[in-house]
C-alpha cells in the first residue's frame, strides 16, 4: 500500500492511502490529498505509477515541487522521500501489505497433529 503522510504544515499528521493512480496533490477539493498551506496550487503535483512498478511525481504546470530539498521536473520516488509542496512537507511511504489471518491454517495443523497423536495412543493401547 502506498501512503502519503503530511509531516509539516496545516495538515500535519494526516495520512492518505493511495488506492489508484494518477493521484493528485493540491488545494482543490478534487485532489486526492488536499492541502491548504501557503504556496500550494489547486493542482500542484501528480503521482503516477510507471510500467516498471516505480512511482513518479511531477509538478503541474508552473508549480514548484522539491524532493529531499532538490527541485524536480519529474522524480522517481523512494520509500521515505520528503516532498515539499508550498508550505507543506509530505512523506512518501510504501507500507507493508497487511498480513492475512492464519487462524484457519493453524487450526488445521493442530487438528492433524492431535489426530496423529490420538491414532498413536489408540495403536499403543490396542497392541498392548
Amino acid at each position: 500500500m502506498v501512503e502519503l503522510r503530511v509531516v509539516a504544515g496545516r495538515s500535519a499528521g494526516k495520512k492518505t492511502a493511495i488506492e489508484q493512480f494518477p493521484f493528485r496533490i493540491g488545494r482543490s477539493s478534487k485532489a486526492g490529498l488536499c492541502l491548504s498551506d501557503a504556496g500550494v496550487w489547486d493542482q500542484h503535483a501528480v503521482l503516477t505509477q510507471a510500467e516498471d512498478g516505480t512511482f513518479l511525481i511531477r509538478p503541474e504546470s508552473g508549480a514548484v515541487v522539491t524532493v529531499e530539498g532538490n527541485g524536480i521536473a519529474e522524480h522517481h520516488l523512494r520509500n521515505g522521500d520528503i516532498i515539499d509542496c508550498g508550505g507543506a512537507k509530505v512523506r512518501f511511504w510504501i507500507s507493508a501489505a497487511p498480513a492475512r489471518s492464519l487462524v484457519l491454517r493453524e487450526a488445521c495443523v493442530w487438528a492433524i497433529i492431535l489426530s496423529i497423536l490420538a491414532a498413536e495412543v489408540f495403536l499403543i493401547v490396542a497392541l498392548s
